[in-house]
């Protein structure tokens, strides 16, 4: 595979199928947002010698997800070196059920659950034909590069992670 070094890492990885859309409503202050995606088949940098993504692409591809899904909402890396607020993840649970391969097709569902204070809890799931293949729970706040420390969220990345 040739990498151009103009292009994230993630765009050399996978390659889209469609755009990401927002879809249908959970209870007013929740969305799911679902990202398409094709598994690019010969990367060997997150394929595994039987062409199985390995743990650390699964990361990248929910990453990805989320990138998109506040990048969409306003929240972009311009915004970011703006105010020097940007996202962070605290922690991550990872529950695997179905593997992968080179060329699936799969979307990514993406949901803010909860935002308490400067911790919010976020779910992403994987799925493959209707079959969900990875579940991932994150904790994540804002974080201010300046004070190097978790802030209150403010309103337009509360807007961002699909709160209000």
């Amino acid at each position: 595979m040739t990498y151009n070094i103009n292009q994230p890492i993630c765009r050399q990885m996978f390659s889209y199928k469609s755009h990401s859309l927002p879809s249908l409503a959970i209870d007013k202050s929740t969305i799911v947002y679902d990202l398409f995606i094709s598994i690019a088949p010969k990367t060997t940098v997150i394929c595994d010698f039987l062409f199985s993504p390995g743990t650390p692409a699964y990361l990248t591809l929910l990453e990805e997800a989320r990138w998109d899904l506040i990048t969409k909402n306003g929240y972009g890396l311009d915004v970011i070196k703006k105010t020097g607020l940007g996202p962070t993840v605290l922690s991550v649970t990872l529950k695997f059920s179905k593997e992968l391969h080179a060329r699936d097709e799969v979307v990514i569902e993406t949901q803010m659950n909860a935002y308490e204070r400067k911790i919010g809890q976020l779910s992403q799931k994987i799925m493959r034909d209707g079959d969900v293949c990875c579940e991932a729970n994150f904790v994540i706040g804002l974080f201010c590069m300046t004070k190097r420390k978790l802030v209150l969220p403010t309103d337009a990345w509360l807007h961002a992670v699909g709160m209000i």
